[in-house]
């Protein structure tokens, strides 16, 4: 492996004896205003649809969605937490080879907008498994919706709890051209495990 000065060091990331020429983001250096929680306070989801708070009387049919834009700095956040620095996500031009001009989100970044969903409306939920597929890349600061609808829900009382099926989405509105036009970007399925439901009132499906 090339030993790199400090200077170099800068300039290219070493990874299992290879050199990939490309500069890192720029720290993380938050310049909003924070919530009470410590959090920049525009990422507090603002969820509308059918699932009622804390689980309850969840059933087949019912939904839940919220909107967001990704900015730079969230992608940059997220790139620096898990190591992933390609460039795509944050040059401008960087993708140009696949046809795209701008910086792409990580899909698995606007995925967790599902997690988000379920943990902000049913606080102790757990997800117990995701499937993706994604069909059209995310760019930064453009709106997106993710949508969650109830397809198959569970009772299993010996384990006080409802095992719940739902369908994901996340799909962008073309807000210039046509306020309903939407495409979708992500899809996949979710199953979430809903703890202490198990002796409430619940209607199986």
């Amino acid at each position: 492996m090339r030993v790199l000065n400090h200077a170099s060091r800068s300039r290219l990331l070493v990874s299992e004896g290879n050199c990939f020429k490309t500069r890192p983001p720029p720290p993380f250096r938050p310049n909003r205003p924070c919530s009470s929680a410590g959090r920049p306070s525009e990422n507090h989801l603002a969820i509308a649809g059918t699932i009622p708070h804390g689980g309850n009387g969840i059933e087949v049919g019912q939904y839940a969605e919220a909107v967001r834009i990704f900015q730079q700095r969230d992608v940059r956040a997220f790139g620096m937490l898990v190591g992933d620095l390609n460039p795509i996500h944050f040059e401008l031009n960087a993708g140009r080879g696949s046809g795209h001009k701008r910086p792409i989100v990580h899909g698995i970044l606007a995925s967790s907008l599902f997690s988000s969903i379920f943990g902000t409306l049913i606080p102790g939920s757990m997800y117990r498994a995701q499937e993706l597929a994604f069909r059209s890349p995310i760019f930064v600061d453009e709106a997106v919706t993710a949508h969650i609808v109830v397809t198959r829900t569970r009772l299993i009382k010996r384990l006080d709890g409802v095992l719940i099926d739902c369908d994901t989405t996340i799909s962008q509105k073309d807000t210039i051209v046509d306020a309903e036009k939407k495409s979708i970007l992500i899809s996949g399925t979710a199953q979430i495990w809903l703890s202490g439901l198990g002796n409430k009132q619940f209607k199986h499906n």
